[in-house]
C-alpha cells in the first residue's frame, strides 16, 4: 500500500457509517451523480485546512490526492461545475449532522474546568454573535449596511467542550435577540449572554423551557427593588450588590412578571481598558473617564453572587473561539455566494476545527493551535506518518541531524 499524504490521513479520522448516516437523514445523494457528500465534505476541509483561494484550487489539490482518496472510497475528483452547484443545491444541515455525530465519536475530553464556580461545566452554555462581513453586490441576501454586506454567526458555545453546540447564521442587520430564539438550550443548562440578549421576551422563553441565564443589564431598565441580599463575609470585594428586583416597563412588566436577582460588580476603569488592549487605553483615556459597574441579571434564586459573576466572567472564552476560527479557518471568504454555499462552509469549518482539536489533545507535542494548522499546511502534501509527526515535529531534523554527524 502505497504512503498516505498527511491531509488523506486526517481525513480518515471521519467514520464512514457517520457520513453515511447523514446521508441517509437528508437523502443528500440524491440527483448527485457527481458529488457525494463524502467527497463534497472533504473539498471543504481541504478549502479550510490548504487555505484555498478558490473552487479552482480546491479541485487542483482534489487531483493531487486521488491516489490516497481511493482507499477512502472517492474513484473520481470533483470538477469546478459540480463543486459550485452543489455548494448552491446541497441541503448544509447534512454537514450539521456530520459535526453532531462526530463530535460523539471522538469522545472529545473537555478543554475547559470541570467546573465553574462550583457549578458542573456541562451545564453551561455561552451565547454570542459575530459579524463577517461580505460584498453586498456578490451576497445580496446578506444586507448589512446601505454599501456592506454581512452575515451573523449566532452561536451557542459549550463551556464543558469548547465547542459550538449549535450556529445560526442571519444576515448582518437581525439583532442578537432575534438570532437567540434559534438557539434555544437545553432545560436546567446555564446561559450566559451579553446586554445583546437584554429581552424580556427572550427571558420569559427560556424561563418557560426550565433554563437558567445570566444576563448583562442595561443601563436603561426599569426596575422596582424588592429585597437587598445579604452578601458573605467571603464574597469577594468587588461584588457592591445583590439584590431582587420587579421590571416596571411597559413592555417588559408584560413580558417577564416574576421576580429577578441583580448583582452589581465593580470593574475598575484600568481592567476596562486591559481587555481592549494598552492602545486603546492610550488613545481612549479622557478626564472623564471613570471607574465602571456591571449589572448581571439572573431568574436562578439559589446561585451566589460569587457564582453570578464568575459565569458571567466566563463569557469571554466565546470570544477566543470567535478569534480562533477567523484566524485559522477559512470563515472570512466563501467559496459560494448564496446562504447554502456559507452555511456549509462554517459547518465544515466546525468539522475541521473539530479534527484539529482531536490531534492536538492526542498529540504528545504541545500544540499551539494557529502552529497546527499552519505546519498542516505546509507538510499537507507529504508522506509523514501523522501519528509520529504530531508526537515530534522535529523527528525528520533530528535525524538528518544523525545522519550528518555520522
Amino acid at each position: 500500500m502505497a504512503k498516505l499524504h498527511l491531509f488523506p490521513q486526517i481525513a480518515r479520522k471521519i467514520p464512514r457509517e457517520i457520513v453515511k448516516a447523514a446521508e441517509e437523514k437528508y437523502k443528500s445523494n440524491k440527483g448527485c451523480q457527481y458529488l457525494d457528500v463524502l467527497t463534497h465534505l472533504l473539498s471543504f476541509l481541504l478549502c479550510h485546512l490548504g487555505d484555498c483561494q478558490s473552487l479552482r484550487d480546491v479541485c487542483n489539490a482534489m487531483k493531487c490526492f486521488l491516489p490516497n482518496l481511493k482507499e477512502l472510497g472517492i474513484e473520481k475528483t470533483p470538477s469546478r461545475n459540480a463543486l459550485s452547484h452543489q455548494n448552491a443545491r446541497r441541503n448544509p444541515n447534512v454537514f450539521r449532522e456530520i459535526y453532531m455525530r462526530l463530535v460523539k465519536h471522538l469522545g472529545q475530553q473537555p478543554l475547559g474546568r470541570d467546573e465553574v464556580s462550583g457549578i458542573r461545566s456541562s451545564r453551561v452554555v455561552l451565547l454570542d454573535s459575530s459579524v463577517v462581513t461580505l460584498c453586498l453586490s456578490l451576497f445580496q441576501w446578506a444586507s448589512y449596511k446601505e454599501e456592506k454586506g454581512a452575515i451573523k454567526m449566532h452561536t451557542l458555545f459549550s463551556m464543558r467542550d469548547f465547542l459550538p453546540v449549535d450556529i445560526y447564521v442571519s444576515d448582518g442587520k437581525k439583532s442578537d435577540n432575534e438570532g437567540a430564539y434559534h438557539l434555544i438550550p437545553n432545560k436546567r443548562q446555564i446561559i450566559v449572554a451579553d446586554r445583546g440578549y437584554d429581552d424580556s421576551a427572550l427571558w420569559k422563553t427560556w424561563d418557560s423551557n426550565g433554563v437558567t441565564f445570566v444576563v448583562r443589564l442595561r443601563r436603561d431598565i426599569q426596575f422596582d427593588r424588592l429585597e437587598e441580599f445579604d452578601l458573605p463575609s467571603d464574597t469577594p470585594q468587588h461584588i457592591l450588590l445583590d439584590e431582587g428586583i420587579k421590571l416596571t416597563g411597559d413592555e417588559t412588566s408584560q413580558n417577564y412578571q416574576r421576580p429577578l436577582r441583580r448583582v452589581v460588580v465593580y470593574r475598575p476603569y484600568a481592567e476596562n481598558q486591559s481587555k481592549r488592549g494598552i492602545s486603546a487605553y492610550i488613545h481612549s483615556a479622557t478626564p472623564d473617564d471613570k471607574d465602571d459597574t456591571i449589572e448581571l441579571v439572573t431568574n436562578n434564586a439559589h446561585l451566589t453572587a460569587t457564582q453570578v459573576c464568575e459565569l458571567y466572567k466566563s463569557r469571554w472564552n466565546i470570544e477566543s473561539f470567535f478569534k480562533t476560527i477567523k484566524q485559522n479557518l477559512r470563515i472570512k471568504s466563501f467559496l459560494g455566494t448564496n446562504k447554502n454555499a456559507v452555511m456549509s462552509q462554517i459547518w465544515c469549518a466546525m468539522i475541521a476545527l473539530l479534527l484539529l482539536r482531536h490531534l492536538k489533545q492526542n498529540a504528545k507535542y504541545p500544540w499551539h493551535m494557529s502552529n497546527l494548522v499552519s505546519l498542516i499546511r505546509l507538510a499537507m502534501f507529504s508522506t509523514i506518518n501523522l501519528v509520529e509527526w504530531l508526537n515530534n515535529p522535529l523527528c525528520l531534523e533530528q535525524k538528518d541531524e544523525e545522519n550528518v554527524a555520522m
